[in-house]
């Protein structure tokens, strides 16, 4: 009977082409993962359900992996 949808996500506009677009890219990609990790935190406090806690853990871990190589990403070029 739960009829409530998930909001759809919001797509960054990027800005032109450039010397920062690549800063940017990374920038905004960064914070859309720790935006699915915040996710699958709030899925492991709600789901009893095992195949979904197990998807979330997947998920993190996926994500938090990324993170990591867009950072060093980002340290590399831009010294950040």
């Amino acid at each position: 009977g739960d009829t409530k949808n998930a909001r759809d996500p919001i797509v960054a506009n990027l800005g032109p082409a450039g010397d920062t677009f690549d800063l940017r890219f990374l920038n905004a990609i960064i914070a859309h993962h720790e935006e699915g990790i915040l996710m699958t935190k709030e899925t492991r406090r709600k789901s009893s359900r095992e195949e979904i806690l197990n998807n979330a853990d997947a998920v993190e871990a996926f994500l938090t992996k990324g993170i990591q190589a867009l950072k060093e990403l980002r340290s590399n070029w831009y010294n950040l």
